[in-house]
């Protein structure tokens, strides 16, 4: 009796098991008898012409229109933001929607179907978008109700990007897939991480260069997506892309890392790291001019945000211990910020002095790139004394100064940003910002008493001194 139980009990079972397989198989892959069948009378291309030169066109909700196309690409990695882009064999076309996880019923691949009734045909920038509102800022298709318009057909499709260089890519490739080859990422991201994982914001954009042509594009990544903190390859190659558009000015975005394939040599080579160290004694030795090729790395120091720096200018500070001011030909604010670390290509760049502080001059903005955010540099521990001793080697670098005590007066600015630091060892200039403008904090009250005080040390002609980057830095 009992072995009897046992077999009908692995007998029930086994029943279960199937049962649940079968269920699971159903709901994973839907029958294709089962799968919805629309009839697409209107191609993309077609919504698109009917828009014309307008802002929007709006379709009644007794529009019968239906547009369709394969998704080509979705929100698996991050890289698209609530969006899907589909392709039928006219043209591509966004589809914004207010739901997280789209992929899980639109993946790459299968045939999306969507009912134009209600909804509206809308101009963001250049881009044409399928909306639920009139506004393009007010486009999402609600969460509740974007299932009654998007319909999941077939899956499985596939479709064959277009190659394309960046002189032939035009207004009817926008939300399309194309392949561009013979590409390289420019030298200053190559190697670098996609984007900004540590410290997300937005996103970054990537100048990727065609070596047949000379030209150079943006690429858009993330900052959210799955492969930020990878790093970009170094080589050249081909590159699998949907061409977009933001604010009218074009841009590509890759679905993941996938659509890279960099495996030939690069068509330009790669600038050789160099201590920036080394680039203070070239100027020591009467160097005026970066040396072909050659890079720093580093992290940054200063903080544009408080503006108690040149608003061109970045302290960065290397592995080495040394430090060096960058001046840009505009400034990097919002691009370039405290803790980052950055890459400045230096090959011709001008060495030079400021009134005694030595600089990398007048950089291009786009011969810098940022590696990584959310960095940190460990700043030295040291005396007055031992600053104006070695003024050469403490410039443009961190250092703690302890014991010490401000007096000049009882703001940052007060004085015209001059005040004096005194440890007992000796005394130097706390600098502050003052003028037209001014750092954000100069008005702020100077602690009394005895301070630890951070900063970058810098020089003016014969005058050593500390700026600090916030008020935190005065502890």
């Amino acid at each position: 009796m009992k072995a009897k139980n046992v077999k009908s009990a692995a007998f029930l079972l086994l029943v279960i098991l199937f049962i649940v397989s079968s269920c699971r198989k159903q709901y994973d892959t839907p029958p294709i008898s089962d799968l919805p069948v629309l009839t697409q009378n209107m191609t993309i291309q077609a919504l698109k012409d009917s828009l014309g030169a307008a802002q929007y066109l709006a379709f009644d909700t007794s529009s019968t229109f239906v547009i369709g196309g394969v998704v080509v690409a979705d929100d698996r990695s991050g890289n698209f933001y609530k969006t899907l882009i589909i392709q039928d064999s006219t043209g591509g076309i966004s589809i914004p929607i207010d739901g997280f996880d789209l992929y899980n019923e639109y993946p790459v691949g299968r045939y999306v179907f969507v009912r134009m009734a209600g909804l509206y045909a809308v101009r963001d920038g250049n881009v044409v978008i399928v909306s639920s509102s009139s506004n393009a800022s007010e486009s999402r298709l609600p969460q509740a109700t974007y299932r009654n318009f998007v319909i999941g057909g077939s899956y499985g499709n596939t479709v064959t990007p277009a190659i394309k260089t960046f002189g032939s890519l035009t207004f009817n490739d926008l939300n399309t897939l194309v392949t561009i080859e013979n590409v390289e990422f420019a030298a200053c991201f190559a190697g670098a991480a996609y984007a900004n994982a540590s410290n997300p914001s937005s996103g970054v954009n990537v100048d990727l260069n065609e070596c047949t042509s000379g030209g150079t594009q943006i690429l858009r990544n993330s900052d959210f997506s799955d492969f930020a903190a990878q790093l970009m390859p170094t080589g050249n190659g081909s590159i699998t892309v949907i061409y977009s558009s933001y604010n009218s000015s074009p841009q590509l975005l890759i679905r993941d890392p996938s659509d890279i394939n960099f495996t030939d040599a690069r068509c330009v080579a790669l600038p050789t790291q160099m201590p920036i160290d080394s680039v203070r004694m070239l100027f020591d030795n009467g160097t005026t001019v970066g040396p072909a090729n050659r890079k720093i790395e580093g992290i940054v120091i200063s903080d544009l945000e408080y503006e108690n720096i040149d608003y061109k200018s970045i302290a960065v500070q290397d592995e080495s211990g040394r430090g060096i001011v960058c001046r840009f030909l505009s400034s990097p604010t919002g691009d370039i910020n405290l803790g980052d670390k950055v890459r400045v290509d230096i090959g011709g760049q001008t060495l030079s002095e400021y009134n005694g502080l030595l600089q990398v001059n007048n950089v291009p903005n786009e011969k810098a790139c940022v590696v990584s955010s959310g960095n940190e540099t460990v700043p030295t521990i040291v005396t007055i004394s031992q600053i104006n001793a070695d003024i050469e080697r403490y410039e443009s670098t961190l250092v703690t100064i302890k014991d010490a005590t401000i007096s000049g007066g009882t703001t940052y600015g007060s004085n015209f940003g001059n005040l004096t630091l005194d440890d007992g060892t000796g005394t130097m200039t706390l600098r502050t910002i003052t003028g037209s403008f001014p750092a954000t904090f100069a008005s702020e009250s100077v602690p009394t008493g005895t301070v630890s005080v951070t900063g970058v040390i810098s020089q003016f002609n014969t005058t050593n001194q500390i700026s600090i980057r916030n008020t935190t830095d005065v502890q």
